[in-house]
């Protein structure tokens, strides 16, 4: 390689030789200046001596620097014209040594002149050494050195300074002659350098070549020993056997100890006696046809292992023949893959596992390939769709399950891609239709669709799940009639009434229509109660409402707005033509005459009337107006008509409404306030809770120090907005109470809040103000809030229980289930507790409406993994039906009637309740 370089870069060895001995010799040069300058000296005093010295030293300053280029960059050697300088500057330093011969004309002494002779001849003879690999450099150099001695020593034409000169003159042919001499050794030593390099390098790029496929040759070996230990220490076993008789083993790996065997013990073993008897048929099937060469065979079968069981594995073997053509053995190798058959065995029976799951459960379901064609149908999706798997089979989903949706309202062309479309591929959502079965039946289900991928999550089909829900829709729709209509009267109820006349009240603002309102209050209706009982009211006001309503024109709306208090509705209808209205219903009931046994009563209507206008505030004040005109007409002296007027309200507040503000704000101020409790108990026997948990009751007492319930004075205050007031005085005291008892969560506390409250900021702020100052836990506060007070102010009610369950206090949703859109909003409210509208809870028993209410809310609410509290449970039999329900929770006085605060102790009393009364599962 280092030939090679040297011959691309054009620079001869000899040349080579005289660069990189550059150095050295200006070096010894300098030296033996030095020492010239020192002899000489001593001969004479001339300055020109001390220049000749500083030339010296500069020339051979000028050639190191140009040595230093040549080192730094040798391309520099093949360059003619840096070379030729180079040449020159050996001339120049050939010239200023054989100037010294100047000197001899200076006086110099006998010793002096023969230091320049021994001088110049040395310096001369020298630069043979140096020199001689160049011709060139070398007359360069010694002839500008020696010329001038002798044509100096001829000058003085004195015998001895003539012989001087011959001798001079001869030195400078001999050093010519030695110069050629040694060149020409040279250049053969170094054309046999190169030969010998070359040779050297050849040689070495074979031995590199040699060790090259040494290396392979290893390698290869040892990728062939790998792959031989592969085989014959890892699962597959290589074998050989003879082709003739039930096939002697010839040969087989070492592996075979897999199976328990050493591979001695079974050369000369007849394969066949490895074999499974019941898989030998398989075995012996595949006979290689000595005279057809089949290429190859691949069985599974069981092999005996040496103790006795047998392994399942796969055997691929290859025919192999002599040189005649005959078949002498089979080469295979055996593979165990029992393992995989256990696996497939268990996928079978998961698979199996699976379909008898599928048989069973009460969800239809219908599973297809990529393209929507049926591959599989439970029994109940046979049923629901009136097809037999055998027949429906590889058929379009959209022959068999033909559905009209809900949603759109058509039928669906394509369900796979209609559900997609609406939901979205991860949607897990429920849709409802109707599923038209074969035979004409027609169901309604809700069904979802979930696409079936692969482990790769490849798309390999899609699987319908429906649900039969023909009963729950009907049931649905009769809940629907029951939260919109009175379950007595059949009549509208007041939440359906409220949702009719704020339609109108818009319509009448944006059309500039005049409608009427118009308030029923029965006149001596609590006598038939007091004297005949509530089954006797019940069927007055069902005789007397069916009056009213052939009274009526047909679009009027009648609706039941409290016990014997009634709603109408008079759409297009202005006062003058509504007073004549209700002038009809007036007469109605004055002519009613009810008979009840052997009582008969007269009945009659107090009617308050007011007009309904662009001008109307709010359904509220239209519906306050109308109390206070229907007030005003029983004031007057009942079985009349009242139309509102402005000055009305005055009136009424004069007489009721202030006086009921007043009493309830000296109250507060006077402290004329109890709180009272009562136990909320598990409805299944013997359950028992971490704490005791009891409901807050407010109760207030007159001037005289009787209790006044909550019922007669609650509407006041929520109407002149002093519920707040009340609500902070019994969150306090309630606090102040649980503090001073020193009690530690054991107690659950239930406080009702008002939907005022809930909607202030202040109070939020209050409250979490008391948790601050007082020791009450708030896991131990649960707030009651009532349904149609958390719906109204939906967005407060959120932020409310959001900001106070972070603190660890619970929720329950009260008075739950009185209209439809209970369950709309439930997964809006963070509640944990759903407490079941007691009129519901009432008459459970003889009313199966309310019944299936229960049952609804109660299964919603586990749903929703909320517990349910049924209200107003006043008798044994209603707690059993509870139980029988599965609600979770019960409160009323068939458990524990309303008792003082004050005289509730720490002991224990809940867990005696549950034993007194007996609660069953």
């Amino acid at each position: 390689m280092e030939l090679e370089a040297r011959q691309a870069s054009q620079v001869t060895p000899l040349t080579e030789m005289v660069f990189r001995q550059s150095p050295f010799v200006l070096f010894l040069s300098l030296t033996v200046s030095v020492l010239a300058f020192a002899l000489l000296k001593t001969e004479t005093s001339s300055p020109w001596l001390n220049y000749w010295l500083i030339a010296q030293f500069g020339l051979n300053g000028l050639r190191l620097l140009t040595q230093y280029a040549f080192q730094n960059n040798p391309s520099l050697m093949v360059n003619r014209i840096v070379v030729g300088l180079y040449g020159l500057s050996i001339f120049l330093a050939g010239l200023l040594w054989g100037s010294l011969v100047l000197f001899l004309n200076f006086g110099l002494s006998s010793f002096g002149q023969a230091y320049i002779y021994i001088i110049l001849t040395g310096v001369s003879a020298g630069g043979l050494s140096a020199y001689s690999g160049r011709a060139d450099f070398y007359m360069a150099f010694i002839i500008p050195i020696l010329s001038p001695l002798a044509i100096w020593s001829f000058s003085q034409q004195l015998p001895g300074y003539m012989w001087l000169g011959g001798l001079v003159t001869a030195f400078i042919v001999l050093l010519m002659y030695l110069g050629f001499t040694l060149r020409g050794y040279l250049a053969r030593s170094s054309r046999l350098l190169d030969e010998n390099s070359a040779l050297l390098l050849k040689m070495s790029d074979a031995n590199a070549s040699l060790e090259k496929q040494v290396r392979s040759r290893k390698l290869s070996e040892a990728d062939l020993e790998r792959e031989r230990n592969l085989f014959q220490q890892g699962p597959v076993v290589i074998y050989r056997c003879y082709a003739e008789g039930n096939r002697p083993i010839a040969w087989i790996s070492n592996n075979i100890h897999q199976f328990g065997y050493l591979p001695k013990d079974l050369i000369g073993t007849e394969f066949a006696s490895l074999i499974h008897p019941e898989d030998l048929d398989v075995f012996e099937e595949t006979e290689f046809d000595e005279n057809e060469g089949i290429r190859g065979a691949r069985l599974e079968y069981r092999l005996k292992k040496s103790d006795g069981d047998y392994s399942w594995v796969s055997d691929y073997s290859l025919p192999v023949y002599d040189e005649s053509g005959k078949l002498t053995h089979r080469d295979g190798y055996l593979l165990d893959i029992s393992q995989l058959y256990a696996a497939n065995a268990a996928l079978d029976e998961e698979k199996e596992r699976a379909q008898v799951t599928l048989h069973s459960i009460g969800d239809a379901v219908i599973t297809t390939n990529t393209h929507g064609r049926i591959d599989f149908m439970n029994p109940v999706a046979e049923q629901l769709t009136g097809w037999a798997f055998d027949q429906a089979k590889f058929s379009p989903l959209k022959d068999i399950f033909r559905l009209h949706s809900d949603v759109i309202g058509e039928w669906l062309e394509d369900p796979l891609e209609n559900f997609f479309s609406i939901s979205g591929e991860n949607d897990s959502r429920q849709m409802q239709g109707e599923l038209h079965a074969d035979d004409g039946r027609i169901t309604t289900i809700t069904y979802n669709v979930s696409p079936i991928r692969d482990l790769l999550d490849k798309l390999i089909g899609y699987v319908i799940v429906f649900h039969d829900v023909t009963e729950k829709r009907a049931l649905q729709e009769e809940l629907e009639y029951q939260a919109r209509h009175d379950a007595l009267t059949g009549l509208y109820n007041r939440r359906e009434f409220e949702g009719r006349l704020h339609r109108l009240l818009k319509q009448s603002r944006r059309e500039h229509e005049h409608h009427v309102l118009v308030y029923i209050d029965l006149d001596h209706f609590k006598l038939v109660n007091d004297t005949c009982g509530h089954s006797a009211g019940d069927e007055l006001l069902k005789q007397l409402t069916q009056q009213f309503k052939e009274t009526l024109r047909s679009s009027d709306v009648l609706a039941r707005l409290g016990g014997d208090e009634f709603g109408i509705l008079l759409a297009g209808c202005d006062v003058k033509k509504g007073r004549e209205i209700a002038e009809k219903i007036r007469v109605v009931a004055e002519e009613y005459r009810f008979v009840w046994g052997d009582k008969s009563f007269d009945v009659g209507a107090s009617i308050g009337l007011v007009a309904i206008t662009q001008e109307s505030d709010s359904i509220q004040a239209l519906l306050s107006a109308a109390d206070v005109a229907c007030y005003i007409a029983k004031d007057l002296g009942r079985n009349r008509i009242h139309v509102y007027l402005e000055s009305d309200t005055e009136l009424h507040r004069r007489r009721i409404e202030m006086n009921w503000a007043g009493r309830i704000s000296n109250a507060i101020k006077e402290d004329r306030l109890y709180l009272s409790y009562q136990d909320i108990v598990p409805v299944r026997n013997g359950e028992t809770m971490a704490s005791r948990h009891i409901e807050i009751l407010l109760r207030m007492l007159d001037e005289n120090g009787d209790t006044i319930m909550p019922g007669a004075f609650l509407s006041a205050a929520e109407r002149y907005n002093l519920m707040p007031d009340l609500d902070r005085w019994v969150v306090r005291n309630a606090f102040e109470w649980y503090e001073a008892q020193g009690y530690s969560s054991e107690l659950l506390m239930a406080i009702n809040l008002s939907g005022l409250s809930i909607s202030s900021g202040g109070f939020l702020k209050y409250i979490q103000g008391l948790f601050s100052r007082l020791h009450v836990p708030p896991e131990a506060i649960c707030f009651e809030i009532t349904e149609t007070a958390a719906i109204a102010n939906l967005s407060a009610a959120t932020r409310f229980m959001g900001e106070l369950q972070r603190l660890g206090c619970r929720f329950a949703l009260d008075d739950f289930g009185s209209g439809l859109s209970s369950f709309a909003y439930l997964k809006t409210l963070p509640v944990d507790y759903l407490k079941i509208d007691g009129h519901f809870v009432r008459d459970m028993l003889n009313d199966k409406v309310d019944r299936a209410m229960i049952s609804a809310i109660n299964d919603v609410g586990h749903t929703m993994s909320l517990q349910t509290i049924a209200e107003y449970v006043e008798s044994q039999e209603i707690l059993e039906e509870l139980g029988r329900l599965d609600v979770d929770f019960a409160q009323g006085y068939a458990i524990s009637k309303p008792q003082r605060l004050d005289g509730l102790q720490r002991e224990d009393t809940y867990k005696m309740i549950v034993r007194q009364q007996g609660l069953i599962s």
